[in-house]
């Protein structure tokens, strides 16, 4: 799989994309966390290779920055290579950074909306 990450202002997510066969599937969501995994199944393996393309090229015209050298598996010639990139799994000890409450979670203990102690 690709992986891609964006860190700016107070987003930090990231975005993996692999091939095999026909379907390509993406995983996404805050830097840190497990993330969520979509499926997409397409009519050959040419087509999933262009739309994961596409996705690519998508996500580094927002601003994405690669963290993987490898590329689809489909395109090395080497189905089901994985990367060896570190995995976002919340398990995996010494991850970069651990997500910083809001601002408002951080100047404010109360409001009409949060309870005090309800956490961020």
């Amino acid at each position: 799989m690709r992986g891609f990450e964006f860190v700016g202002g107070s987003s930090a997510t990231f975005w993996e994309v692999g091939q095999r066969d026909a379907t390509v599937t993406v995983r996404y969501g805050a830097i840190g966390a497990q993330g969520r995994t979509q499926a997409k199944e397409l009519g050959s393996p040419a087509e999933a290779a262009a739309h994961g393309d596409r996705l690519v090229a998508e996500k580094l015209r927002k601003g994405y920055a690669e963290t993987t050298v490898a590329s689809l598996a489909g395109h090395t010639g080497a189905p089901g290579v994985e990367s060896t990139a570190p995995s976002h799994d919340p398990e995996t000890p010494g991850r970069r950074r651990p997500r910083r409450p809001s601002a408002n979670c951080r100047t404010r203990t109360r409001s009409k909306f949060r309870p005090a102690g309800g956490g961020c």
